[in-house]
C-alpha cells in the first residue's frame, strides 16, 4: 500500500480543477444530488480504488467501497459508489476514473503475466513447459515496458540457442552468509 498524504490528494484535485469545476456551474448542478458507481466493463484486477475513495471523500461525498485493491472482479460488479452533491461528483469522478483505469490496467496485465509464468512451473512435461513459457513470453511482449520486452527477447534467444546446442554456460553464483 502506498500512503497518499492529504496534501497530495488536494494537489491532484487542484491540478485538475484549479478554479473549480466550471462545467458543473454552467450546467447548474450545485443544488442537485447524484451518485456514481464504478465497475469494470470486463473482468479485471482492482487497483487505485483506495485513492479514488479518498478523492471522493475529500470532495465531501459519501463513499462505499465494496472491494479491496488487488481483488479480481468480474465485469459489471460495482466496487465503489459515491453519493452526494452532483457538482462535486462531476468535479472529481474523471480524476478518480483515470487513477483506477490506469492502475487497474497495470494490475490486470501484471496478474496475467504472473499467472502465465506460474503455469510453467506446474507443467508435468517439457512440452507443456515450453508451451507455457511461450504463453508467458507472449504476455510479456505485450506489456509496453521496454525492460520486460528485453527480458522476454533474451529468454527467447537463450531458448533458441539451447535447441541448436550452442547454449551458454550458466553463470556461477557465490553466496555469503
Amino acid at each position: 500500500m502506498y500512503f497518499f498524504p492529504d496534501a497530495e490528494i488536494e494537489a491532484i484535485l487542484s491540478e485538475d480543477i484549479p478554479y473549480g469545476d466550471l462545467t458543473s456551474r454552467l450546467l447548474g448542478l450545485e443544488g442537485a444530488r447524484g451518485a456514481v458507481e464504478c465497475f469494470f466493463k470486463e473482468e479485471g484486477v482492482l487497483a487505485g480504488a483506495e485513492l479514488a475513495e479518498r478523492l471522493f471523500l475529500k470532495a465531501g461525498l459519501s463513499v462505499t467501497r465494496r472491494a479491496e485493491d488487488g481483488s479480481r472482479l468480474p465485469a459489471k460488479t460495482v466496487f465503489l459508489r459515491a453519493v452526494g452533491r452532483a457538482d462535486r461528483i462531476h468535479a472529481v469522478y474523471k480524476v478518480a476514473q483515470n487513477v483506477m483505469e490506469y492502475a487497474s490496467g497495470i494490475a490486470t496485465r501484471t496478474r496475467a503475466m504472473v499467472e502465465a509464468v506460474r503455469a510453467v512451473y506446474s507443467c508435468e512435461t517439457r512440452e507443456e513447459a515450453a508451451a507455457g513459457l511461450d504463453r508467458a513470453l507472449s504476455w510479456i511482449m505485450h506489456s509496453n515496458v521496454p525492460e520486460m520486452k528485453r527480458a522476454a527477447r533474451s529468454i527467447r534467444a537463450e531458448r533458441e540457442g539451447s535447441s541448436t546446442g550452442s547454449r551458454r554456460a550458466p553463470p556461477t553464483a557465490s553466496w555469503r552468509a
